[in-house]
């Protein structure tokens, strides 16, 4: 094999890999259909427009009893499909993931298993400092422990900060 051979054969393998990088590239939103992730909703989608991505919503049951999982669970379906009708509107590709566990764990695992490259959440600011050092905070944990981009989109319920009027992507 000549030189010229030599680097062409590794130049197809970087452009394999590239086109290899680019179909897996996806996003994840975590989401349960509360107000703080309602604006994050609207944020995801307009990012995986903006990227042309796939988008992947996970939700989670947090495992303690059974006492009221169906109702929460049927609850869940029905904001996912929400989300993922409003996806489709805009023509983003979704799919839809409900998992038992701890939040945090559970937005982290799904991530790891689809290859996301871009992890958005809304910001829960309805919480006191206390209650975030006592309870932990989910957005806090995934920031600190994803292996790629996290994006927390803090929306306060209480007022309309307009981040998002007019935006389209």
């Amino acid at each position: 094999m000549g030189i010229f051979q030599g680097i062409l054969k590794k130049s197809n393998d970087i452009i394999l890999m590239l086109e290899q990088r680019y179909k897996i590239m996806s996003i994840l939103m975590a989401y349960d259909g509360k107000q703080h992730t309602e604006g994050a909703l609207d944020y995801a989608i307009g990012h995986a427009i903006a990227y042309n991505m796939p988008l992947y919503f996970v939700s989670f049951v947090v495992q303690k009893d059974n006492a009221g999982k169906e109702d929460e669970l049927i609850s869940l379906k029905g904001h996912l499909e929400r989300a993922k009708r409003r996806a489709a509107e805009r023509n983003v590709e979704a799919r839809t993931f409900i998992e038992v566990g701890n939040p945090a764990e559970v937005i982290l695992s799904v991530a790891e298993r689809i290859g996301a490259d871009t992890i958005i959440m809304g910001r829960h600011t309805g919480m006191s400092t206390f209650d975030r050092m006592m309870a932990g905070s989910v957005s806090e944990h995934v920031m600190r422990n994803a292996k790629c981009t996290v994006i927390i989109v803090q929306q306060d319920p209480a007022e309309d900060r307009g981040w998002n009027k007019g935006r389209r992507f």
